[in-house]
């Protein structure tokens, strides 16, 4: 299930002082929120009717309305279903354990589903479309995600490479065109993602992140997907790349769909 509660606590460093009035208010009492008007948020917050339902879509939501819903579901949720998300080796049991993971995935998927933009989708899709020459820039965990993607969409596309620090990308753009797409994958910032845009900002190429990273690294891109990613206490990018593998599924069959390859057959 999409939880509101736990993305204002992922992107509450980022909110504007007024936005941290209303994060603060539905954090400490979200059960009050689902049942209050625009204005009562508003007058209760401290702030404006147009500042929460710029907050509500600040989160990817359409409005107000959305984020209430959301907010029932998520505590209807947390009544039935109060298992913690995060993983305790040495306390759960493999059952718990297993239930934690699964529950986790779905949660992952269910808020990708409510989050990630579907024209941000479609103006990649047309953009990978156009390009001659792919360069899909990713480290850690990331560099893998895009060899995944690589290999699919060289099914489609004759010129896809994947590299992982600036020297090589240096290479990869040595003659750079308006036709070269630089496509960059992360979850949260990452600084070496930040120098790469920087790197291929006075050249002509346009440049793709995928990334939850609301602030350097989508300020610095031409196109943007934002995704997001159920927070737990681990570091193995578990939910991370369930909704990174969503997004780029999705992405390689809207390219294949323009490009009229049918890799489904």
């Amino acid at each position: 299930m999409f939880s509101v509660l736990e993305l204002i606590r992922r992107r509450y460093k980022t909110f504007t002082p007024v936005e941290l009035k209303i994060a603060d208010y539905i954090l400490n009492h979200p059960e009050k929120v689902i049942e209050m008007t625009v204005q009562e948020i508003s007058k209760e917050s401290g702030t404006s009717d147009a500042a929460v339902i710029r907050f509500s879509k600040r989160l990817g939501l359409t409005g107000i309305k959305s984020l209430k819903i959301e907010l029932t579901k998520e505590l209807q949720e947390l009544d039935t279903h109060p298992l913690s998300r995060n993983i305790n080796l040495s306390k759960d049991k493999e059952s718990i354990i297993f239930q934690k993971v699964f529950q986790n995935s779905l949660r992952a998927l269910h808020s990708n589903e409510t989050l990630v933009d579907r024209k941000e989708l479609i103006e990649a899709a047309v953009l990978i479309n156009k390009a001659e020459r792919i360069v899909l820039f990713g480290t850690g965990e990331c560099q893998f995600i895009c060899l995944d993607f690589q290999n699919k969409l060289l099914e489609i596309h004759p010129s896809v490479y994947v590299v992982n620090d600036l020297t090589t990308l240096r290479h990869r753009f040595k003659t750079p065109t308006s036709k070269d797409l630089l496509i960059t994958v992360s979850t949260d910032y990452n600084p070496e993602i930040v120098k790469a845009l920087r790197l291929v900002n006075d050249y002509p190429i346009k440049t793709l992140s995928i990334t939850n990273d609301l602030n350097q690294i989508k300020a610095k891109s031409d196109y943007t997907i934002s995704f997001t990613e159920e927070e737990t206490n681990t570091e193995l990018m578990m939910t991370s790349r369930i909704g990174l593998f969503m997004v780029l599924d999705i992405l390689f069959l809207y390219t294949s769909k323009y490009k009229n390859i049918n890799v489904l057959k």
